[in-house]
């Protein structure tokens, strides 16, 4: 087990449970509930997540440490990368989104973020149908989510300072 995974995972640990934590003291009326939990539902969701993929990668880190002891079979490599530097990489950049959400607003935000994130998680450099894949991608699972939250649970987003919010 390297110190990296450990700190990772730990990492990833607090702020999953301090998220949902801190979504506890989100409002929840009562006509919200109908849709399943209100402006709480997808930071939770995110929290629990986050959560899952900590305890994968602390047990995975187990798994590498038992492989190299000779008690049972090797990590794939590919797992390993993708588990701890992918997920440093999602964690970096969820918190960064989080601060300038504010300035660039939610979707040029959001756009953006997931365009990034699914490019580290591609791994490869991409060509040019696997970019405009990753953008229409983005822009469409952008545009479910506002219409989502926005039209159906009525959760106000950011419009962004540099938009005039």
């Amino acid at each position: 087990m390297q110190k990296r995974d450990i700190f990772t995972a730990v990492c990833m640990l607090l702020i999953g449970g301090f998220i949902y934590y801190d979504s506890l003291k989100f409002p929840m009326p009562v006509e919200y509930l109908k849709f399943g939990g209100g402006a709480a539902s997808y930071p939770r969701l995110l929290a629990v997540i986050l959560i899952i993929l900590a305890v994968l990668l602390l047990k995975e880190s187990r798994a590498l440490l038992k492989a190299r002891r000779g008690t049972e079979e090797a990590v794939s490599p590919r797992v390993r990368d993708l588990i701890s530097g992918s997920l440093t990489f999602i964690l970096i950049l969820s918190l960064a989104y989080s601060y300038i959400i504010d300035f660039i607003g939610f979707r040029l935000g959001t756009f953006l973020f997931l365009m990034a994130a699914i490019f580290k998680l591609k791994g490869a450099k991409p060509a040019l149908s696997s970019v405009l894949s990753v953008v229409g991608l983005s822009a469409v699972a952008t545009g479910v989510i506002y219409a989502l939250f926005h039209l159906l649970v009525r959760v106000p987003f950011p419009v962004g300072k540099i938009f005039g919010g």
